[in-house]
């Protein structure tokens, strides 16, 4: 179900950095579709922080929009003073601080071992050096490093500004660098879903310092192969998966792993999601409670205001 996406590799950027001048306009989008491979120019940037705010003006008091992680690329759209317009990934726009980006994109780029690691914990920590080393950085599920080595259950690897550390094989997976994230199943991803239980709430957050249900699904999808959007309208509106309405089917008619799509008034504004779990039971980063709780579709008035629903993983027969 998931769409890939592949762009041949700029292997010469490594020579000529990435970020040679400001950007007058759009080019085309970074395109990477979790396959190591990112189409590099002189535009691109990488995300220094663990977790990064985008915000829709260049104003910290503007809406967060969404987030970005430790290492992740973007590609400059426009520099105003502090700021940076953005483009991510999948070709949302936002504003990032540029005190937060690195135009040494070195950090993207696989090395003989031809390995990225992914963070699949809520958090994880770079060191200095294995074993015993002082602690570099804090990052959070969902980042992607390349690996320059191995050793033992340690891989060394790459970080932004041309620097080095290295990272417990504990709470991560890897892939080879041109290939994408496994596709994986509703029992992996709920899993990973579970890990974020009482994590708080936040407007346009993705990681266990704070999400809110859009991030909760974007990041929990990454790591399972799924592409999801970053909006919950549009992924609700996406061709990914199959997507129909609650009044053609029953509460038994739902599988684990389905999304459900709310709206606080009417039904034609989508405001949160949840995802079941099985029993009755979903997760959902409710506002009321300010963190990610599992809750029940008992109740009718819940049901009311039941959107619609999205199947991404096909049940087994």
């Amino acid at each position: 179900m998931k769409k890939i996406f592949l762009l041949p590799f700029l292997l010469c950027l490594l020579l000529s950095g990435c970020l040679g001048g400001k950007s007058d306009g759009l080019n085309n989008q970074i395109t990477s579709s979790q396959k190591g491979v990112y189409d590099i120019d002189d535009q691109t940037a990488v995300i220094l922080d663990s977790v990064v705010d985008v915000f829709k003006e260049p104003n910290i008091r503007s809406e967060r929009v969404t987030q970005v992680l430790y290492n992740e690329p973007v590609k400059i759209v426009e520099d105003i003073r502090d700021w940076s317009k953005v483009q991510l990934v999948e070709g949302s726009l936002g504003y990032i601080q540029t005190k937060y980006l690195s135009a040494d994109c070195s950090s993207l780029l696989p090395e003989k071992i031809n390995l990225r690691v992914i963070v699949s914990s809520k958090t994880k920590e770079v060191l200095s050096s294995a074993k015993n080393g002082i602690t570099i950085k804090n990052i959070v599920l969902g980042t992607e490093l390349f690996c320059i080595s191995q050793q033992g259950s340690w891989y060394e690897v790459k970080l932004p500004e041309n620097k080095k550390g290295w990272i417990n094989n504990h709470g991560t997976f890897q892939v080879k660098a041109t290939e994408s994230v496994p596709f994986t199943s509703d029992i992996d991803f709920v899993l990973t879903l579970k890990k974020f239980i009482g994590s708080n709430y936040l407007t346009g957050g993705i990681s266990s310092f704070g999400m809110d249900s859009s991030g909760l699904l974007y990041i929990s999808g990454k790591i399972n192969g799924i592409s999801i959007a970053r909006n919950l309208k549009d992924f609700y509106l996406s061709k990914e998966g199959e997507t129909f309405s609650f009044e053609n089917i029953t509460v038994e008619d739902l599988k684990t792993g389905d999304i459900l799509f709310f709206s606080d008034s009417t039904k034609s504004e989508i405001t949160h999601a949840g995802i079941l779990i099985g029993k009755g039971q979903f997760i959902e980063v409710s506002i009321d409670s300010g963190i990610v709780v599992i809750s029940s579709l008992e109740g009718e008035l819940l049901k009311q205001h039941i959107v619609g629903i999205k199947r991404i993983f096909t049940p087994v027969l």
